[in-house]
């Protein structure tokens, strides 16, 4: 069966959560945008090839112009039997994930402005998220070296049971982060400044 099961708390069980969760929120916040006038182009790319060496990422944003990426994705849930809290810092059902860095084969530390910027619209909005480092890694690393580099964040959706049949996540966090990035988009003025840090 690979139906989603829905279980207590607004959590849900399913195959491939990782990442049809993460392509969800994408187009939830592109119909959200969709007829708000916001002063910048939005691009809404869905990628190929993460877990494998991030292959879609390398060339998806190769042709554009871009200031500032936003690489959602699921992450790894700690508060599991086999995962220590120490270890993995997320838990699922306290908010989507904000990622300082990705602590994979190569160390990568997203954009302070980019954290910012949703860390602030989060908390002016009073949506919970929550920061911490994830081991691992998503598209974030290849869109960051992307040309000469592009300001990068990664926003994820805290996930159990990592590429199992049973991967358990909260439709809270996928709303809350829907909604961080549809207001943050949403709320830009032609002042935000963005520095490549």
């Amino acid at each position: 069966n690979t139906e989603p099961v829905e279980l207590a708390n607004n959590f849900i069980a399913t195959a491939a959560a990782d990442d049809r969760a993460g392509l969800t929120a994408i187009i939830t916040v592109a119909k959200n945008l969709k007829d708000k006038p916001i002063p910048a182009t939005v691009y809404y790319i869905g990628t190929v090839e993460e877990e494998i060496g991030l292959r879609g990422a390398d060339v998806a944003l190769f042709d554009l112009d871009v200031d500032l990426a936003v690489a959602v994705d699921t992450c790894p849930s700690g508060y599991q039997p086999d995962v220590k809290p120490v270890d993995i810092v997320y838990e699922v059902g306290k908010g989507p994930a904000l990622q300082v860095a990705e602590m994979s084969s190569s160390t990568r530390i997203s954009s302070r402005i980019a954290r910012e910027w949703i860390a602030e619209t989060a908390e002016k909005h009073k949506l919970p998220y929550q920061r911490g480092i994830m081991y691992g890694g998503t598209d974030a690393s290849a869109m960051q070296q992307t040309k000469s580099g592009i300001s990068t964040v990664p926003f994820s959706i805290p996930r159990r049971y990592s590429h199992s049949p049973v991967e358990l996540l909260s439709l809270n966090d996928l709303y809350n982060l829907t909604e961080i990035l549809t207001r943050g988009v949403s709320e830009l003025t032609k002042e935000f400044k963005l520095l490549r840090v």
